[in-house]
């Protein structure tokens, strides 16, 4: 019986897991102190709008809501970390300045976007690719941890921690 729901168990948790990376990529969270790092390094301010696609358990944007004021938006489908995202939020008082939307990240629409994050596998991110470049208004910037953009020039690379920054320009290419 034991063996039983061990395998029922771990079948579960690689199958959450494969079908995660199906949507774009598996969950592994993002390092807080990382995440402000990177938030520092886009001078983040209070009027600009962050979204995190493939926000997680929202730690992206709580963050950026929290300590910059900006207005942070996180996309997300599975319905397990969309509910703990929802209830970080309203644990720390962020209703109306971090959202979290349940939904596919390739049907959010980027045009009032100044600032977009991702972590995904890089077939997720060739597929997001033309979105970015046709719906992201000159100035955004882009935030791709852990695999570059292809054909992209990145403004600036960590390469220790595998961060590639991004920015649209009036030519609609991306670099500074």
């Amino acid at each position: 019986m034991i063996l039983y729901v061990v395998i029922l168990i771990s079948l579960t948790i690689f199958l959450w897991i494969f079908i995660a990376t199906a949507w774009g990529a598996p969950y592994i969270p993002s390092n807080i102190r990382t995440i402000n790092k990177v938030l520092k390094w886009l001078e983040l301010k209070s009027d600009q709008v962050v979204v995190d696609l493939g926000a997680g358990d929202g730690r992206v944007i709580v963050l950026a809501s929290l300590l910059y004021g900006s207005k942070s938006i996180g996309v997300e489908i599975d319905s397990i970390r969309y509910v703990l995202a929802k209830f970080l939020i309203l644990l720390l008082g962020l209703k109306g300045k971090a959202t979290v939307i349940k939904g596919n990240l390739y049907n959010f629409d980027l045009s009032n976007v100044d600032i977009v994050m991702f972590s995904l596998l890089p077939a997720s991110i060739q597929r997001l690719q033309p979105k970015l470049e046709s719906q992201l208004p000159s100035g955004s910037k882009i935030v791709s941890f852990q695999f570059p953009i292809p054909s992209w020039t990145s403004a600036f690379v960590d390469e220790e921690k595998r961060i590639f920054v991004y920015e649209i320009d009036d030519n609609r290419s991306t670099c500074l």
